[in-house]
């Protein structure tokens, strides 16, 4: 009954990997034999077979043991009594973790972590050295998901990593709480929570206002993004801005933007692009500057929110800025976009298309 109450607390099935694991411990030493017992009495089945599938012998070693109907894992894990259930994944999630290697998959960790999560309410009432071990893992656990793509179950693993940190953590243990919430942010995005998002965003800019900019670049980078996904255009530009301006370059308000601003810098960045020829655009080099590349990048965000928010002069207004910021101190990823942006100036508002053929064809 015990083995199948294990192999039930992980689903329809369980990996050979797990059992392994979970036999090291002495709560679990004897699982694999028990297994072997529930496979010769019907109640478990091979999905992933050897040569030989019917051998009773060490058959836990196969890939996969399987409930041959999801009726049998219900009534196995009805064996469990309901106010035990917490205290049984707990057991199990902490037996994987303290066997668990470095070079084990990404799906034990997660394994772990799902079953330590099931006992919230246990960790709960741990102290608070315990708490932040449990968070920092929950923040290893939904890192590795958003890599992978996993986003809601990074969500769940993040959610419950920010609900574990203690009181005041914010003050004690500042780097923490803002990985975990910048990536419970991500995730929440990646999700359409973009509320949830903007909200916790928010947050982690308020608790952090003492912290270097440089610091917080990525947290305010996802904020623009939420308020422009919530249509909060005039925020998301206001912000964006700001990040530029503290960042060296000068973005004036639209609204104090002069025609003769627009046309200058226009006319300034045609005559500094028509001056590079073709082989010193393409050999540019690969900036390292780290301020330059996330200028670069608020450049690219700024232009996004101006197609949709500011006119037709402005937009090609900031586009040349962008443009002229290309060319200060080398290429980098948000470079291409720059040029295909630049190449669109210079063709819809420039009337030239020959240049702009030109341009786009290096972007």
């Amino acid at each position: 009954k015990e083995a199948l109450k294990v192999a039930s607390c992980f689903g329809s099935r369980i990996t050979k990997r797990a059992v392994e694991m979970l036999s090291k411990s002495r709560r679990f030493d004897s699982l694999g034999s028990h297994l072997d017992d529930s496979f010769r009495d019907g109640f478990l089945v091979h999905i992933a077979e050897r040569s030989s599938p019917t051998s009773s012998e060490k058959s836990y070693e196969m890939t996969t043991m399987k409930f041959p109907h999801d009726k049998v894992r219900e009534a196995a894990y009805g064996l469990i009594d309901a106010n035990e259930r917490c205290r049984f994944h707990h057991d199990i999630g902490m037996a994987l973790l303290s066997n668990i290697q470095a070079t084990d998959s990404d799906e034990i960790l997660f394994s772990a972590v799902h079953h330590i999560n099931r006992s919230t309410s246990l960790l709960l009432g741990y102290p608070a050295e315990t708490r932040l071990s449990m968070a920092e893992l929950n923040l290893k656990a939904g890192s590795r998901a958003i890599q992978c793509s996993y986003f809601m179950s990074a969500f769940s693993y993040l959610q419950v990593g920010a609900e574990l940190l203690p009181a005041d953590s914010w003050k004690e243990h500042g780097k923490l709480c803002a990985d975990l919430h910048f990536l419970l942010s991500r995730a929440a995005y990646a999700l359409g929570k973009i509320d949830d998002a903007s909200l916790t965003l928010k947050g982690c800019i308020e608790e952090m206002e003492n912290v270097e900019l440089n610091d917080k670049l990525d947290i305010y980078f996802l904020y623009i993004r939420t308020l422009h996904a919530r249509r909060e255009l005039s925020e998301a530009f206001k912000t964006c801005r700001w990040i530029l301006n503290q960042l060296g370059e000068n973005v004036l308000h639209p609204d104090i933007t002069k025609d003769d601003d627009v046309t200058a810098t226009v006319d300034e960045t045609f005559s500094m692009y028509s001056d590079l020829s073709d082989s010193k655009l393409i050999n540019m080099k690969e900036s390292t500057n780290q301020v330059h590349i996330d200028a670069m990048k608020f450049w690219s965000q700024l232009v996004f929110i101006s197609y949709q928010s500011l006119s037709r002069p402005l937009i090609h207004y900031f586009i040349c800025q962008w443009a002229q910021c290309n060319l200060t101190d080398g290429f980098c990823v948000y470079s291409p976009t720059c040029l295909a942006s630049f190449s669109c100036t210079l063709t819809n508002w420039i009337q030239n298309p020959q240049q702009g053929y030109r341009i786009g064809k290096m972007a």
